[in-house]
């Protein structure tokens, strides 16, 4: 085997860091922060079109459908 070929173990076991890690290290709670945001903006819509739907009001009040009285009698 020539020495300027890698072997497979060799390149496999690089574990070594630059600064693309700071980086990602940074990123990862930006990303997590405005992923949590918009799960709140999601729940909070439901929420509404759930009252907006079953109730006719426009409310962020988390509610059951299931009190409802469209189509039961």
């Amino acid at each position: 085997m020539p020495k300027t070929a890698e072997r497979a173990e060799d390149r496999l076991a690089d574990f070594t860091r630059d600064r693309r890690i700071l980086l990602l290290s940074g990123m990862a709670p930006i990303i997590g922060s405005l992923s949590a945001v918009v799960a709140k903006i999601l729940v909070v819509l439901i929420a509404i079109f759930t009252n907006l739907t079953f109730y006719q009001r426009f409310s962020t009040d988390f509610v059951s459908p299931a009190n409802h009285h469209l189509g039961s009698s």
